[in-house]
């Protein structure tokens, strides 16, 4: 079975069981890292930003809202490059993407000094994030539906969506 067949009801050849925990494991992380990203700006933001920048709650609601936005308008495309390129490469995309974007997410607070920088810089940052970590659910379920048989699928795909809860 390739990864792009799209009979989600056959079994998957017979893989070592081991090969199937290692890659729900890794799912599972980049669930975890996928919601670790989403809400550690909350935290920075309360520790850092708000006193440093004097950047309202009402501005960082507009960059807590630019990650979720782009995540949601990109959700779909994601599903598309995961169903037409394959779920290994949008979840390589999404793991490098989000890494990328979250050290961008500091770097302005190195050298600028300007609120209003920053949060143009944290708007577009968070955007780009969003659009990256789109893919992650979509991509997820077809790796799932490849390697694990059909009578395990719900219960893998109810565990990657915990690890992000």
């Amino acid at each position: 079975m390739s990864h792009t067949d799209t009979n989600t009801n056959a079994e998957p050849a017979t893989r070592p069981t081991w090969v199937r925990w290692r890659i729900l494991a890794i799912l599972l992380a980049f669930s975890f890292m996928s919601w670790f990203n989403r809400v550690s700006m909350s935290v920075a933001y309360d520790e850092q930003i708000q006193e440093r920048y004097a950047i309202s709650k009402q501005e960082i609601g507009f960059v807590y809202s630019a990650l979720l936005t782009a995540y949601a308008i990109f959700m779909t495309p994601g599903g598309w490059l995961a169903d037409r390129r394959g779920p290994r490469l949008a979840l390589v995309l999404m793991g490098f993407g989000s890494a990328l974007f979250v050290a961008l997410t500091g770097l302005p607070g190195l050298a600028v000094q300007s609120a209003i920088l920053i949060l143009v810089w944290l708007l577009i940052v968070r955007s780009a994030m969003g659009v990256c970590t789109a893919p992650i659910y979509p991509a997820s379920g077809r790796v799932i539906a490849h390697w694990m048989p059909f009578r395990q699928r719900a219960w893998a795909n109810r565990m990657v969506m915990s690890a992000a809860l």
